[in-house]
């Protein structure tokens, strides 16, 4: 799951699952409404999880 929050302190909010081709090759397309930003993606075992449960595995953040 790919997941966005303000700041580490905010509550995380899911936008969506990446989709993984056969050659690992993951996609997402999304819109938040935060101007500055963290996205995290986790492994979830389910897809309709309201916070994350697994490790971050690829985190970023977006500070225009």
């Amino acid at each position: 799951m790919v997941w966005v929050r303000a700041d580490k302190d905010a509550a995380a909010q899911s936008v969506g699952a990446l989709k993984v081709d056969d050659k690992r090759k993951g996609t997402l397309k999304t819109v938040t409404a935060l101007v500055s930003f963290e996205l995290f993606v986790t492994p979830e075992n389910v897809g309709q999880v309201q916070e994350p449960t697994g490790k971050q595995l690829f985190w970023t953040s977006y500070r225009p």
